[in-house]
């Protein structure tokens, strides 16, 4: 869910907001851009690229 700021916008909350900061390479995606079959694959993409990178 969108949270607006005191302009009016939509923006990220506070919990994705600290996620992007500490994870800045963390594949996150809005959950209604993901109905999209396009852009589902792509971000299904880069999380398994980014799992790849982070085995052990």
């Amino acid at each position: 869910m969108p949270v607006h700021g005191a302009m009016g916008g939509a923006g990220a909350g506070v919990f994705a907001t600290a996620l992007r900061a500490r994870f800045p390479d963390l594949p996150i995606e809005d959950e209604g851009r993901l109905a999209d079959p396009d852009v589902r694959a792509r971000f299904l993409d880069r999380a398994a690229a980014r799992s790849r990178r982070h085995r052990v």
